[in-house]
């Protein structure tokens, strides 16, 4: 988290709270110092990249007095409402029985969790930002505290294809974030495909309001003694990685015959056809 002061999301030129946002820390909800913190801007993009399970995902442009930085914001506001239609008529973010304050009460929540995440070190994720996971740029709440959002690094565009489908470099690549994940003591919580997104910086982990904080039995003491005198297999002692081992299909990784019998084929440029088994998300 880098930012304090005060932040306006700008949708269409109209601002999407009733009132400005301001920067905290999600640990001590601090305001820090904001004296000499200017306002700093989102104009949010006009159409949503995403719909998730808490909250509206757009890109935008974070401007203050010196730079513009692209952004992805997730966005949990249930009272607030974006321009829709060409005619400028507004419409609510969320359906009528979400914008219930006992309804919306979760999601928030689940941000502000997330945000900890992101703002956590041993465990946590503030030393992969970056690298694994994009940059958190900072984590803001309106006055009543009825609407919040998470700034992040653009780090790109969800996966295109099924797991099944991608190459096996890739697939190892998708799975060593996982492991790198829980060596820094989180557990990602959700297996979807839209959960990895791609650059030209590389791929990246991102939705964390399922994570959890996790002492991985792969990095105990123990574990890792056993590891490099090879009486150990280094994933067989943590479920969740078995788990992502098997569903890249990295069992298989030696296996062409069974591996294309089991689906894992690459991508090889021609439409979808019945036959390619999908994974979540």
């Amino acid at each position: 988290m880098i930012l304090f002061g005060t932040l306006r999301l700008l949708h269409d030129g109209l601002d999407v709270a009733r009132e400005p946002f301001r920067f905290i820390d999600p640990w001590s909800r601090s305001l820090g110092n904001i004296e000499n913190e200017p306002e700093r801007v989102v104009r949010l993009n006009e159409e949503e990249l995403a719909r998730g399970r808490i909250g509206r995902v757009f890109r935008g442009q974070l401007e203050d007095s010196s730079s513009i930085l692209h952004v992805v914001v997730k966005l949990v506001a249930p009272t607030s409402f974006i321009t829709q239609s060409p005619h400028g008529a507004r419409h609510f973010l969320y359906s009528n029985q979400h914008r219930k304050r006992n309804n919306a009460a979760p999601f928030l929540l689940d941000l502000a969790h997330e945000a900890r995440i992101y703002a956590s070190s041993s465990p946590g994720l503030r030393s992969l930002q970056g690298s694994i996971v994009p940059l958190c740029i900072g984590y803001a709440v309106n006055e009543r505290a009825t609407s919040a959002c998470l700034i992040l690094e653009d780090a790109g565009d969800a996966l295109p294809f099924p797991y099944k489908r991608l190459p096996l470099p890739e697939r190892r690549t998708l799975y060593e974030l996982q492991v790198k994940l829980h060596e820094a003591g989180v557990s990602h919580g959700d297996v979807a495909r839209r959960n990895f997104v791609k650059s030209s910086k590389g791929i990246r982990l991102i939705d964390f309001d399922r994570a959890s904080f996790h002492k991985c039995p792969r990095f105990s003491v123990a574990n890792n003694l056993n590891i490099s005198s090879g009486t150990m297999n280094s994933r067989s002692e943590c479920a969740e990685l078995e788990r992502w081992f098997r569903l890249f299909g990295l069992y298989l990784a030696e296996d062409d015959v069974k591996g294309r019998r089991e689906g894992f084929v690459p991508w090889d440029g021609r439409p979808w056809g019945e036959d390619v088994v999908s994974d979540s998300g």
